[in-house]
């Protein structure tokens, strides 16, 4: 008889450490105000959406962070925010209606 191979999930070469984790307690006519445990976020929603677009632009603390891309999964949104040594890149996960969950995707040791 022949074994039958194992299903082998692809192993992430990323990890993900918590950001922040946010509320949503505003709604105005152009975006949404939000508070975590870091400070205040600001989500502009933007006239215009496509393909290789951000949706919305997020500001934190009165200064813009990054703007918000769809992935596959309607639940998750991706950014990445311009440093000195290079990118961060944040994973953005709704958890509730008014939560938020914000990863930031750090890559592991020997990849």
């Amino acid at each position: 008889m022949a074994k039958k191979k194992a299903d082998k999930k692809p192993v992430s070469k990323y990890d993900y450490v918590k950001f922040d984790s946010i509320k949503k307690i505003r709604t105005a006519p152009d975006g949404s105000g939000w508070t975590g445990e870091k400070g205040d976020y600001f989500f502009k929603h933007l006239p215009e959406s496509g393909a290789n677009k951000p949706i919305t632009q997020v500001h934190f603390n009165h200064s813009f962070l990054t703007g918000l891309f769809r992935t596959k999964d309607a639940k998750v949104f991706t950014g990445d925010i311009k440093r000195a040594d290079g990118k961060t890149y944040l994973v953005f996960k709704v958890r509730e209606k008014d939560c938020i969950e914000i990863f930031e995707k750090i890559l592991k040791s020997g990849f």
